[in-house]
């Protein structure tokens, strides 16, 4: 069991890596984090949508590695999902593509952006 969270550990670190690799490799995403964005005159691009969904995806998972017990989940993840979703950017398109989440992972992402932080 502790070679498997370890394994998780490394994917999950590996994943998180790759994230934030590919934000630094282009340089349109900054407007992600532009807390002034104009969604009206000028709404996400399909590269930004993209990139939130694949920090959702990498949060998902480490979500749900915790609910299995095969994961610790860092201690400040909820501080951090309601930092990220006060950006226009992510906040929009977690809008878009909440429904097609699980309800315990719509629970746990919204209580985590109005700051209720109930723990998984």
């Amino acid at each position: 069991m502790r070679t498997r969270k370890a394994d998780i550990l490394i994917r999950i670190t590996e994943g998180h890596r790759q994230i934030w690799s590919l934000y630094d490799q282009h340089a349109e995403l900054s407007r992600v984090f532009d807390s002034k964005v104009d969604l009206k005159a000028a709404p996400p691009t399909t590269r930004e949508l993209r990139f939130i969904q694949f920090v959702i995806n990498h949060i998902v998972i480490t979500f749900k590695s915790h609910k299995l017990g095969i994961y610790q989940k860092p201690e400040a993840l909820e501080e951090d999902i309601r930092d990220f979703f006060s950006w226009p950017i992510p906040r929009e398109t977690w809008k878009r593509v909440r429904r097609f989440q699980d309800a315990d992972v719509i629970e746990f992402f919204e209580q985590a952006i109005k700051g209720t932080d109930k723990k998984a």
